[in-house]
């Protein structure tokens, strides 16, 4: 299940350079990209919680996560229209709601003794603060939103090939034991 946390965030990058490499491009257009590497995270985010919380003490911060984002997904997948409208919004609480359950996992994985939580917390704070200036200045927000959007999602594969590490690390830790 960890390969899956993997590549999901490798999708998320993939998704955040198709919007670096296409800044011109509508949000219409990118919004189906969007909601399916959201809607793989969430999808690989729920297996990987279940699967992973019968051998390891998971963090439940992982499925919250893992289900706005499915949820979110799902929005943008079957109302593009209205999503249009409101994505500098949406794509800001979305970021923001993703770095404050990044930053409280940094902590659990601190209380742990994971030399890895460091990296968690500084994704976590990047994304707070990308959900912050989305909400704050949504009208600039929205004139450059592939932009944005790009950056979120190179943000949040960094947090998820991070997590996908510490799962990788946790369980050779385990097979030493």
């Amino acid at each position: 299940m960890r390969i899956l946390t993997l590549i999901s965030g490798a999708l998320f990058i993939l998704a955040g350079v198709y919007c670096f490499a296409n800044p011109g491009a509508t949000i219409l257009s990118l919004a189906f990209i969007l909601g399916c590497t959201m809607l793989v995270f969430g999808a690989s985010g729920v297996m990987t919680y279940l699967y992973d919380r019968k051998q390891h003490e998971v963090s439940g911060w992982i499925l919250e996560e893992t289900i706005v984002t499915l949820i979110l997904s799902i929005i943008v997948l079957t109302n593009q229209i209205v999503t249009d409208a409101v994505i500098p919004v949406f794509f800001g609480m979305w970021i923001m709601f993703s770095g404050v359950m990044r930053v409280a996992a940094a902590f659990t994985l601190k209380e742990k003794g994971a030399r890895i939580w460091g990296y968690s917390l500084i994704f976590g704070v990047l994304s707070v603060l990308g959900g912050i200036y989305a909400f704050i200045n949504p009208l600039l927000a929205g004139l450059a939103m592939p932009i944005l959007i790009g950056i979120f999602f190179l943000i949040q594969g960094m947090n998820t090939i991070t997590t996908g590490l510490y799962m990788i690390k946790e369980d050779r830790l385990d097979e030493k034991d």
